[in-house]
């Protein structure tokens, strides 16, 4: 119990103390070099617990570096006879090549990660890039017709501008010389209102103004949905609203989809859950790209979405060509592709597998030749 060691083997003695006997000294003397019990040393905890313990040490040579690792185990000595702990037996083993190999092993998780993520990043710029076209004609047309209101809105207000000035001269001709020349000035104030359609002016300037704030919402929208989706980190793990991240991914592809397909939603009452929000994102943009380039002329998208008991469902329902058993059984594989060169990496359904896959969901696809294809997602609820 005082830490002084009663014996120790011949491998032990070779590592802590040159081969020398140890027998009478203290443990964190001999073999730590230390004037006191060192701070995690498992067989005080031993003594103190009566339990048995585990610690993994550096093993210090020249100059105090570390020369290797052990793995370091003690059992309390009890005196059958008081039940008392008496003492402590240690167990120790070299685990130095095992730490190497685990350490290569986190290197090599952290490089694969590391390619996963630029993989990710990769997708989704060329996502966006196919998008870029579209998501610039969705941004031009708001932006037309907000401008072309705004000179609208110009013009009147210079046409008000000239009615006011004509007001301040009737109020200034009433005040200075009592009523001369206020009827002239009345009818000319007549003329104005009935040339410039004062009427039709003040009616009008609401509609201006709503259409011109919805197109700039309608710009602020597509901005930041683009923003957020390419975006190049993992995210927050929080809570998210699957209908908000389908409307997102929804927003980028619409100028792709308007022109082939008709979107119609079928959805459930869905509770909020825990997700990396801009990864669910572009697993649904993906989704969406591939179901309206599977549509030759005009189709259908059908977005719909369940809860099926602890799981939420997501489908992505299209009128395309469908697929052949063949492509449906490897539609996931990375790098597979039944598009042109140029067109497609391979590498779209492959990453949502993995992102669906990360959140404990699965994806899963059946088609008809044909036909169409419908893509099912289903996440953990909670």
């Amino acid at each position: 119990r005082d830490l002084r060691i009663l014996r120790m083997n011949a491998t032990m003695e070779k590592w802590f103390a040159d081969g020398l006997p140890a027998t009478g000294k203290k443990c964190f003397e001999l073999c730590h070099h230390s004037s006191k019990p060192c701070n995690l040393c498992p067989i005080q905890r031993t003594l103190s617990t009566g339990k048995a313990d585990r610690e993994v040490l550096p093993r210090r040579g020249t100059g105090g570096k570390i020369a290797g690792w052990l793995e370091q185990f003690s059992f309390p000595l009890v005196d059958r006879s008081t039940g008392e702990v008496v003492g402590a037996i240690e167990y120790v083993r070299d685990i130095t090549e095992r730490k190497k190999s685990e350490d290569a092993l986190r290197k090599a998780y952290a490089d694969l990660k590391s390619m996963q993520d630029q993989l990710l990043q990769s997708e989704k710029m060329a996502t966006v890039g196919q998008l870029a076209a579209g998501v610039a004609h969705e941004v031009n047309n708001p932006t037309a017709f907000v401008t072309s209101n705004l000179e609208v809105l110009g013009k009147y207000v210079s046409d008000l501008k000239v009615l006011l000035e004509k007001c301040d001269n009737v109020e200034y001709h009433l005040r200075a010389s009592g009523t001369e020349g206020a009827g002239q000035l009345a009818d000319d104030i007549q003329m104005i209102k009935e040339g410039q359609e004062l009427d039709f002016i003040l009616s009008d300037l609401p509609n201006l103004i709503n259409e011109s704030l919805d197109g700039m919402h309608r710009i602020q929208r597509i901005v930041a949905d683009l923003r957020t989706f390419s975006h190049s980190d993992e995210g927050h793990w929080e809570e998210a609203d699957l209908h908000e991240l389908i409307q997102s991914a929804l927003n980028i592809a619409w100028n792709e989809i308007k022109y082939k397909a008709d979107v119609v939603k079928d959805y459930a009452e869905l509770p909020r859950i825990q997700c990396y929000p801009q990864q669910l994102s572009q697993v649904f943009l993906n989704l969406l790209v591939n179901a309206i380039q599977s549509i030759e002329a005009k189709g259908t998208i059908t977005l719909r979405t369940r809860l099926e008991g602890e799981m939420v469902l997501v489908e992505i329902a299209d009128t395309g060509c469908g697929m052949t058993e063949e492509v449906r059984r490897r539609v996931f594989e990375p790098f597979f592709t039944t598009k042109p060169v140029g067109k497609g990496t391979g590498l779209g359904l492959s990453l949502a597998y993995n992102i669906i896959e990360k959140h404990g969901g699965t994806i899963s696809v059946t088609s008809r030749l044909g036909e169409g294809s419908t893509f099912s997602v289903r996440l953990p609820r909670g």
